[in-house]
């Protein structure tokens, strides 16, 4: 990846893009799939897949290799009727109409969750087609990019106040425009997002690392917990790899490590 970066800042290397994250307004496109807006030119190449993440992609289940409705056949077919063929067509030309810079999921899945815990009310989505990274990932066969590999499960963030609360609003409003909150929070997630990179590199296990997981999944939380006033979860074993006036921000978590 870091490969790729270098050479993506040179003209014509450039195999990616960030693409907003839509539902199917058709109910077409089946299950596991995804559909691109704008001229696409078999960007995936042979076997219609491209890499899809979202940031922060810092665990192996945040990204997924996703295979491409391409053309019209790859649709759902309603029946065979002359009918239903004509409500396939119809769908496929309202989904190549839609404007550019879209990438579009399944109705009834959920696909976007598996996919760094995104959703579609914004969220961008990077999209690689690079065949260096696409055979790279087929190559080492990793298990992480399966979409029937469900994600692993994100922590439970802990409230600092009662949701219950009369008011809980002006509770965390006055939370979010404390300028020193904001600031240790800041720190906290740029703290905790290098040591997941700094341990995943020392380790043989790299990223698939027990403790470079649990830094990474403190760093997500650690994102939410700004909004959301919470304490970000983190093995008591590692508060003490942070600096000291970060840890009143941690509370102890049970790391839950998905299999390679």
């Amino acid at each position: 990846m870091e490969e790729y970066a270098r050479a993506a800042c040179t003209k014509g290397n450039l195999e990616h893009a960030n693409l907003v994250g839509v539902t199917d307004p058709t109910g077409r496109i089946p299950t596991g799939k995804i559909f691109i807006t704008g001229p696409k030119r078999n960007l995936a190449g042979e076997g219609q897949e491209m890499l899809i993440s979202r940031s922060p992609c810092l665990e192996p289940s945040d990204m997924k290799l996703l295979p491409l409705c391409e053309k019209e056949e790859d649709l759902l077919l309603p029946d065979t009727t002359a009918a239903g063929i004509a409500s396939r067509n119809e769908a496929w030309s309202q989904l190549c109409n839609l404007p550019f810079g879209l990438v579009v999921f399944p109705l009834n899945q959920a696909l976007q969750t598996q996919i760094a815990e995104g959703d579609l009310d914004g969220d961008l989505y990077i999209v690689f087609w690079s065949s260096k990274i696409l055979s790279n990932i087929r190559k080492t066969k990793d298990l992480c990019c399966d979409i029937n590999r469900p994600p692993a499960k994100p922590n439970t963030l802990q409230r600092n106040h009662s949701d219950t609360s009369p008011n809980w609003l002006e509770e965390t409003q006055i939370e979010m425009l404390n300028c020193e909150t904001v600031k240790l929070k800041s720190e906290l997630i740029g703290s905790l997002y290098n040591k997941c990179h700094g341990v995943g590199k020392l380790s043989k296990q790299h990223i698939y690392d027990k403790d470079a997981r649990a830094y990474a999944r403190a760093c997500k939380d650690s994102i939410d917990s700004g909004k959301h006033d919470c304490k970000v979860r983190l093995p008591t074993r590692l508060h003490s790899q942070l600096k000291e006036h970060l840890q009143p921000l941690l509370t102890d978590c049970a790391v839950m490590e998905g299999k390679k």
